[in-house]
């Protein structure tokens, strides 16, 4: 639920974020992307390289490709229901530098799993 997301740091929120990466959709492209989560002052850069992801928090890359700015739930909106970059922006998220990157990893990432049963009947 979006009550229990909300409450998870945002760096183990990443690292989820990290699991979803498809190799074969990123290929071999790197990505340079700070994060800036405007309403909790956190801030983050993730790095893609050999199909692989990693997030750091309280850093940032010196020349990113790209800068993304707003509230955390609109992070969340991106990274997890991959709600389109466009429509975002019109709800406050800022993208400076190639947006294009940030499309990338969206697209890269595999849809959050639906319910699943705990035990088969």
């Amino acid at each position: 639920s979006i009550d229990m997301i909300s409450a998870i740091p945002t760096g183990l929120l990443l690292d989820s974020v990290a699991t979803r990466l498809d190799p074969e959709k990123i290929g071999d492209r790197s990505l340079a992307i700070n994060f800036v989560f405007s309403d909790r002052q956190e801030k983050a850069k993730i790095s893609v390289g050999n199909a692989v992801m990693f997030s750091e928090m309280d850093a940032s890359h010196a020349a990113p490709a790209a800068t993304v700015s707003g509230p955390r739930q609109l992070f969340l909106a991106l990274l997890f229901l991959k709600l389109p970059l466009a429509q975002l922006e019109g709800a406050g998220l800022r993208v400076e530098g190639d947006r294009t990157v940030v499309e990338a990893l969206q697209a890269a990432l595999d849809p959050m799993p639906g319910p699943f049963n705990i035990a088969e009947p």
